[in-house]
């Protein structure tokens, strides 16, 4: 039993899935820490919650009329993470004379928030250059070789 369990230990491909394991904990945890340092750094409780616990009445009420689901009117945001990129979704309820003005409000915070951070954030963006159109080849039904298509 301990030979087989010291092979199974010092298996390399066993120690790549640990350590790939351990990173993926890492940048969990991580980001929970991002996540949780910018929802506490830009909201603000007048900001995004002055039109929540009217909404929450109101909503009530349209839930009990027409049966739809009871959706949360609370502030929240999440986190979606890929190869590529961190995605934050600010999710909020506003009355529809403020949207663009909250919407400023919440963005400008985050810019002098990436901005205070002197460098350990920073915005990216992808760009791609397009280099050649690859040669393209069109035969009309019914024309024949060296004929001009009809006008």
């Amino acid at each position: 039993m301990e030979a087989s369990l010291k092979q199974w230990l010092y298996d390399p491909t066993v120690g790549r899935l640990v350590a790939g394991l351990v990173g993926l904990l890492v940048i969990v945890v991580v980001v929970r820490a991002l996540k949780r340092g910018l929802a506490g750094r830009i909201h603000d409780p007048e900001l995004l919650t002055e039109f929540a616990a009217s909404a929450k009445t109101a909503w009530r009420a349209m839930v009990r009329k027409y049966l739809i689901e009871d959706a949360r009117t609370t502030p929240m945001n999440t986190l979606v993470a890929n190869d590529n990129w961190l995605e934050f979704t600010l999710r909020y309820v506003v009355d529809y004379r403020r949207r663009r003005a909250t919407k400023d409000d919440l963005f400008s915070r985050i810019m002098d928030l990436v901005d205070a951070s002197v460098g350990r954030v920073q915005m990216a963006s992808g760009t791609f250059e397009v280099v050649a159109a690859p040669a393209l080849t069109v035969q009309l039904k019914g024309a024949q070789a060296g004929m001009r298509p009809p006008q």
